[in-house]
């Protein structure tokens, strides 16, 4: 069984390469709890749909989840490397 995004003119017939997946991010700083910050994060995946309650209510700090639409044909990355930028340099710090 595979989790589809429910569509009105669904056909069981019909194979799908898209499906709905949790994306987990450990250790995440909670600065990037933010939806804005967390969906951009997820385009390198697929197209974000929402977070998580405890991602929303930061009652789990130690982690993040957002639910993706992913087209299961491609490659997806295996890591995904989240950094700042200083405002006065324009440096990129990696966290």
């Amino acid at each position: 069984m595979r989790p589809l995004k429910w569509e009105p003119w669904f056909n069981p017939e019909a194979e799908k390469t898209t499906a709905l997946a949790w994306i987990y991010f450990p250790a995440l700083s909670p600065n990037f709890f933010v939806k804005e910050s967390l969906f951009t994060m997820e385009k390198e995946v697929g197209n974000p749909l929402h977070v998580d309650m405890a991602t929303k209510k930061k009652s789990r700090p130690s982690s993040a989840k957002v639910k993706v639409e992913v087209d299961i044909l491609r490659d997806f990355p295996k890591r995904n490397n989240v950094g700042i930028k200083k405002a006065n340099s324009g440096e990129i710090i990696s966290t």
